[in-house]
């Protein structure tokens, strides 16, 4: 039995190895049930039952009443800072015709899971998606020509990322401490990859860099202890100092 602050979490069933496999949810919780099954959570409306399908619950995943959050195409623009912070946010709906994700606009939303940008975003601000730690797959919309600073950066659980246009250039820190990411496909456009933009993401394990590379600045990929494949040019390298080389044509 586990009871939170605000009366919605009553019950949890917790798994040999600590983790929590079903909560009961009080009756009267006023939650989204409609997006409940988007998060991976089966609802069972009679006895209000939330089984989470990967076998992990966090309580705080629960709270509050906005489980999704649909932003209108009305909007444009979303504002510096609009949702930072909002422990409620579990899945985000963009409608197409939002053109702009404003800096930090979803900073520290920690249960974030899920979040749909349509093709009509043509920017993503830096530090946008900063320690998103629940958020596992993201799809840059075609129209984004550069990954902001620090836009991914601390999202710990992130583990698929897919580049559907013409991105140019990963800033700084982009994807710094994504720790579970294990492959990145980078698309034929990108020019510049800057300094720390993969630091630390200990998962990975492979990269391709397609041929419109011009630079690749120190340490991009600093602390990627287990990057061992790297795909340039038609060619397969171990050593990512060695495809610096060729990439930047200097020693």
């Amino acid at each position: 039995m586990d009871k939170n602050k605000n009366g919605i979490l009553s019950e949890a069933v917790i798994n040999n190895d600590g983790r929590v496999s079903m909560v009961t949810v009080s009756s009267g919780s006023d939650y989204d049930d409609d997006y409940a099954d988007e998060l991976g959570y089966h609802v069972n409306e009679h006895n209000r039952n939330i089984i989470d399908y990967d076998g992990e619950l966090i309580d705080w995943r629960l709270r509050g009443k906005n489980l999704c959050i649909r932003i209108s195409a009305d909007e444009k623009i979303i504002p510096y800072r609009a949702h930072c912070n909002d422990k409620d946010a579990g899945v985000v709906l963009i409608a197409d015709g939002v053109t702009e994700i404003g800096g930090e606009a979803f900073r520290e939303c920690r249960n974030l899971r899920r979040i749909d940008i349509p093709d009509s975003v043509v920017k993503i601000g830096k530090y946008a998606f900063y320690e998103c730690w629940l958020l596992r797959e993201i799809t840059i919309p075609k129209g984004v020509k550069k990954i902001e600073e620090g836009a991914f950066s601390q999202c710990r659980t992130l583990e698929t990322v897919t580049f559907n246009g013409d991105v140019e250039d990963i800033e700084m820190s982009a994807f710094d401490c994504c720790v579970s990411l294990e492959k990145i496909i980078l698309p034929n456009g990108v020019k510049k990859i800057y300094s720390y933009a993969f630091h630390e993401c200990c998962s990975l394990q492979s990269i391709t860099l397609p041929n419109s590379i011009e630079r690749i600045f120190p340490n991009a990929f600093g602390g990627c202890e287990s990057l061992k494949n790297i795909s340039y040019n038609g060619k397969t390298y171990d050593d990512i100092d060695y495809v610096l080389y060729l990439v930047n044509r200097q020693k």
